[in-house]
């Protein structure tokens, strides 16, 4: 038994969180759109929407309102291609209903479902659009106001990370990262969301293993890794559809760049801003002089020399004022006419970073 609910000119929202499909779907913490059908006056088409309710992604309230990333993105779609969005929930828990909508996707019976990662196997079920709308990490999250996690890639230690129900995919990544910063894995089994934070709050664990769009309060994101782009998919043989689909999320990215950025700050970043510094941090940017940063001169827009003023501009010039700003740290910006001279003054000790490296980079 499934429920149906008509919302005209894509002025709702939905989403959330979380998906494990069997085997099939990477899935990040996943939302479900829009689709296809005709209006019955031969007017606007519909656009059947399968709607699993996810925290973030596609939700509704006691009222009927709906919201999340997903939702607003349809509802931005709707601008573009004048479609009405028909949403079908499905009864069950999280996993039912997706396993539930997935299979009504595949027999045609909805249209359009969102929060797909890409896999052969998928793509053998459904046609997926050409363009994403969404990228998920894997992240490392700590509780908002611990700040005893470092992550030195200098020195090997061991870390302990809680993990609850996570794909042996996102285990994987998790051990690469490590791998990668001299981290050695030690798993504190979980098996709901509650005693993963009870074993970040009784120093059980250092971390927790999620993804950056299943969002829980209290917590903070401390690492984010293996970037993966997800997709909205359809039913097979919907060609006109999906080019709609295609034109519309085409046309998002290019009259307002920042609308993805904007709706993941909006549903899955906390608000509060404040930067937490470790005690060692804290130490280091207390007795620590102005650091020299070398940077290039004549790499725009990352970094250049105004020709009139002298001055340095560009995006990593304005990032290290950003950190400056952030942390109390001073950099002392150090102009260099080339890579070759950045190089061997880099080997010779005489700048202590790089602003803005470029690639490839000359041997030191």
């Amino acid at each position: 038994m499934h429920n149906k609910l008509a919302v005209t000119g894509g002025s709702r929202r939905f989403f959330k969180g979380k998906l494990c499909l069997a085997g099939l779907l990477m899935l990040l913490f996943w939302h479900l759109l829009p689709i296809q059908g005709l209006a019955a006056d031969g007017g606007r088409q519909v656009v059947r929407v399968g709607y699993p309710i996810q925290l973030g992604m596609t939700e509704v309230d006691e009222q009927g309102n709906y919201s999340g990333y997903t939702y607003e993105y349809l509802e931005e779609i709707a601008q573009y291609t004048g479609w009405d969005y028909e949403f079908v929930q499905m009864e069950g828990d999280l996993n039912e209903s997706l396993v539930t909508l997935m299979d009504m996707l595949e027999k045609g019976e909805i249209d359009l479902m969102g929060g797909m990662l890409y896999s052969r196997e998928m793509e053998q079920l459904y046609d997926y659009s050409s363009n994403s709308y969404g990228i998920v990490y894997t992240v490392f999250q700590v509780l908002y106001d611990d700040t005893d996690y470092v992550n030195d890639s200098q020195v090997e230690k061991t870390l302990r990370v809680a993990m609850y129900g996570q794909s042996r995919k996102h285990k994987e990544e998790m051990e690469d990262y490590c791998r990668m910063n001299l981290q050695i894995p030690q798993i504190v089994p979980c098996t709901t969301i509650e005693e993963h934070l009870r074993a970040l709050q009784e120093g059980r664990a250092d971390v927790m293993l999620n993804t950056s769009m299943n969002y829980i309060e209290g917590l903070r994101t401390v690492a984010r890794f293996a970037p993966k782009p997800f997709y909205f998919v359809t039913s097979k043989g919907k060609g006109g559809l999906l080019t709609k689909l295609d034109e519309a999320l085409h046309s998002i990215e290019q009259t307002d760049p920042y609308f993805m950025t904007t709706l993941h700050e909006k549903y899955f970043n906390p608000s509060n801003k404040e930067l937490k510094l470790t005690a060692q941090e804290k130490e280091y940017v207390e007795n620590t002089e102005p650091l020299r940063a070398g940077v290039l001169t004549d790499l725009p827009p990352y970094s250049y020399q105004d020709k009139e003023s002298g001055e340095l501009k560009g995006i990593s010039v304005d990032l290290l004022k950003a950190i400056e700003d952030k942390t109390g740290l001073v950099f002392e910006l150090v102009p260099v006419e080339n890579e070759e001279a950045l190089a061997e003054m880099t080997a010779e000790g005489r700048v202590d970073l790089i602003g803005g490296m470029s690639f490839p980079v000359p041997a030191l």
